[in-house]
C-alpha cells in the first residue's frame, strides 16, 4: 500500500491532498495541531510545528512499504506586521513552523526510510523568490527551504530519494483569508490580495491536490527541482 506523511492535513492544500490520496485507497499519516478528517486509512499525529522540543521528540511511525511520500504542507505567515514590529516569540514561532520544524522532519524521514524509494514534496511559494512587505518571517523561511531542498536534491542523484519544491500559485486557502483581513497599514499591499479573490483568481486547493498526484505518479518526467503547478496542465479526471 503506498503511504504518505502530510503536515498541515487539517486544512488547505494539505488536508485536499490528504483527502484525494484517501479516496485512492493510500495510507496517510497527518501532522498537525488540529483534525477534522476521520478514515480508516487516515492516522492524525497531533504536532504543534511552532515548538520545537515537540517536533524533536516526535517519532516517524513504523512503516513498512516499497515507497513514500513526506509533503511538508504546514506553513503560517504569523502576524503579518513589519519586521520592526514583531515580537521575538512570534518571530520564533513562525520560523520553527516553517523552516526548522520541516529541517528537523526532512532529517528525520530520509533517515528512517533509508532503504525505501522516497519523495518529499515541500509547498513553496513566490515567497521564496521575492520579498513581500510585512512576510519578513515567511520570505525567509520559504527562500531557506528551498536552498536546503536545492542541496537534497544534489546529493541524492543517484539515490533513491526525490525531492521537488512546490510553487502552487495564489490558492483559496484559510491563509488567503488571513491575508486579505489584514489591516493596510501593516501590509500596505492588501488590495491586490482582495482583488485576486474578488477576480476568481485563486486555484481551488483540490486542484492543486490533483497536479501534486499527477507530479508524483510522473516523477520520473520531471527533473527541475522547482515545480511551478500554475505550468502543469492535467486532465481532471480525479473526483
Amino acid at each position: 500500500m503506498k503511504t504518505a506523511i502530510i503536515t498541515g492535513s487539517s486544512s488547505g492544500i494539505g488536508k485536499a491532498l490528504t483527502e484525494l490520496l484517501l479516496k485512492q485507497g493510500w495510507f496517510v499519516y497527518g501532522i498537525s495541531r488540529s483534525n477534522k478528517i476521520s478514515h480508516d486509512l487516515f492516522v492524525h499525529n497531533s504536532v504543534n510545528l511552532s515548538d520545537i522540543k515537540k517536533v524533536e521528540s516526535y517519532e516517524l511511525p513504523n512503516i513498512f512499504c516499497d515507497e513514500i511520500l513526506l509533503v511538508n504542507s504546514a506553513a503560517t505567515l504569523g502576524n503579518i506586521l513589519p519586521f520592526d514590529k514583531k515580537k521575538t516569540y512570534d518571530l520564533l514561532a513562525e520560523i520553527n513552523c516553517n523552516l526548522v520544524s520541516p529541517i528537523i522532519l526532512f532529517n528525520k524521514f530520509i533517515k528512517k526510510f533509508n532503504n525505501v524509494k522516497k519523495t518529499i514534496f515541500s509547498i513553496s511559494s513566490g515567497a521564496a523568490a521575492r520579498p513581500i512587505h510585512s512576510w519578513s518571517t515567511y520570505c525567509a523561511s520559504k527562500s531557506g527551504l528551498e536552498q536546503l531542498s536545492q542541496v537534497l536534491k544534489n546529493e541524492s542523484i543517484n539515490s533513491n530519494l526525490r525531492v521537488f519544491s512546490i510553487h502552487p500559485g495564489i490558492v483559496d486557502t484559510p491563509m488567503q483569508k488571513h491575508i486579505r483581513n489584514t489591516d493596510k497599514k501593516n501590509f500596505p499591499v492588501v488590495d491586490k490580495f482582495i482583488e485576486y479573490h474578488k477576480n476568481k483568481d485563486l486555484t481551488s486547493a483540490k486542484l492543486v491536490a490533483k497536479k501534486l498526484f499527477y507530479l508524483y505518479k510522473n516523477q520520473q518526467n520531471f527533473n527541475e527541482l522547482v515545480i511551478y503547478l500554475r505550468n502543469l496542465e492535467i486532465k481532471d479526471s480525479l473526483h
